[in-house]
């Protein structure tokens, strides 16, 4: 279902993230469910920010300053992270603040990973040097108006760990090369396929405007006994970006 307007889907989100209780399965330790615990935290940590997408539409930037403050610190090389804290930062009128969190991801993602932020976070320090007005806080909407739909960014956290596969993340852009064309990693579980999508999913977000969707097929992560779920209705159960989401986990291999 797709919520109404977005003030439902706020609603909504919120009573969801409010039954989140803290990290899972503590006090267990194994692989597999120590990526089942990295899988949720990464799930919540994309609500979290589906639901900041909708505050920040509607003009809700002030309460979110703190948890955003606190994300970027334990993600510093998210970008959607970093994004949303210089857009709150920034409607704050904190505008220097702003594009210190900028520069500071640029340093981060040079020196540890050797790669420039995606097009999204350099356009909106552009919009920021130059205080664009359209990063201007929202007026309400009307009773009854729907807002702008929202560009759906359903991709996990980029894994900070990651070196190395220059060769095949070079093989994916060239595949990419071809309108409409679908790429197949394959190989058995653990060799880091799901990373190396991630990846490259996050350096080249900005060639599809119209979002990124990510499906855990449960291929790994589910019971041995169950089957892993199929991929056909999970698009089509996103109609849109405030629709509940697929589910997301690193568990895929």
């Amino acid at each position: 279902m797709a919520f109404p307007q977005p003030c439902t889907g706020l609603a909504l989100f919120n009573r969801a993230l409010r039954l989140w209780r803290g990290d899972p399965l503590t006090g267990l330790d194994s692989p597999w469910l120590n990526g089942i615990r990295h899988g949720l935290a990464m799930e919540h940590l994309v609500a979290e920010l589906d639901r900041n997408d909708l505050a920040l539409a509607r003009g809700r930037h002030a309460g979110l300053l703190t948890e955003l403050t606190a994300r970027a610190a334990a993600h510093p090389l998210d970008e959607r992270v970093t994004a949303q804290l210089m857009l709150v930062l920034y409607r704050c009128g904190r505008q220097g603040d702003a594009l210190d969190v900028y520069d500071l991801l640029r340093r981060q993602l040079a020196e540890e990973l050797g790669a420039c932020p995606a097009r999204a976070p350099r356009e909106l320090h552009l919009q920021i040097l130059t205080a664009d007005p359209a990063l201007a806080t929202p007026a309400p909407a009307a009773a009854g108006q729907s807002a702008q739909p929202l560009t759906p960014h359903r991709l996990p956290a980029a894994p900070r760990s990651f070196t190395g596969r220059a060769r095949q993340l070079a093989a994916l852009s060239e595949a990419m090369h071809t309108p409409g064309a679908t790429v197949v990693i394959s190989g058995v579980g653990g060799l880091g396929k799901t990373w190396l999508a991630l990846r490259w999913a996050h350096e080249n977000a900005e060639r599809f405007p119209d979002g990124q969707l990510y499906v855990d097929l449960q291929g790994l992560t589910c019971h041995p006994l169950a089957s892993p779920a199929v991929p056909a209705p999970a698009p089509a159960s996103c109609p849109s970006p405030e629709a509940p989401r697929v589910p997301v986990s690193l568990g895929g291999g």
